[in-house]
């Protein structure tokens, strides 16, 4: 795979071939009762998001950037067959070179000083800035508060786009955290409903 005059033109991605325990959608963490059950079932039947060996999900491990952008990339079914080193940080054998380089071809990520830093987590601020982009989301009528998220903020208008369209509601005492990591699971509902708005 490593041989640059024949694989290195005509590799496009890998998917993991894993040794699931259960059938598609069901894993020994997400049992029905959890609250993105649905969510993760589904996504993951439809062979958008995927598992670990043994048929865990691991719901509340963080997301990386990397890992975003090569769910969004199968979502959008981009043409992943670019494996240019665009980014410094994201070498032409990086996994998910040819997701991260369609999407940043798209518009829907960018990078900082050359640097994409693909195994950074992602805040819930940077993903509601990814999703307006990818889905094309608009801004409401009116702006829903989040006491934690202010008018200055830089992706207060992503935010608010997000929880416009029903993707977010943000949390109970009125928050929406946005300097909070991502998980598993909160990716696995928000690219649901997106997808599904």
């Amino acid at each position: 795979m490593n041989d640059p005059y024949y694989w290195g033109k005509r590799y496009v991605g890998a998917k993991r071939v894993l040794a699931y325990r259960l059938q598609p959608g069901r894993f020994q963490d997400i049992p029905s009762s959890y609250w993105a059950y649905d969510e993760i079932r589904t996504l993951s039947e439809d062979g958008l998001i995927l598992g670990y060996e043994n048929s865990y999900f691991k719901p509340n491990e963080p997301i990386t950037r990397a890992e975003v952008a090569s769910y969004l990339g199968e979502y959008l079914q981009l043409d992943l067959s670019n494996r240019s080193a665009i980014f410094r940080d994201v070498p032409l054998e990086h996994w998910a070179v040819g997701a991260i380089n369609a999407m940043q071809k798209k518009g829907y990520i960018t990078g900082s000083g050359g640097s994409f830093r693909p195994e950074e987590t992602l805040t819930r601020a940077q993903l509601a800035a990814i999703l307006t982009r990818v889905f094309d989301l608009k801004q409401p009528a009116v702006d829903q508060s989040f006491t934690d998220v202010s008018p200055s903020f830089w992706a207060y208008k992503d935010i608010q786009a997000l929880a416009a369209s029903g993707i977010t509601t943000g949390y109970e005492d009125g928050t929406f955290r946005p300097e909070d990591t991502v998980t598993r699971a909160q990716f696995a509902v928000f690219l649901y409903r997106a997808a599904h708005e």
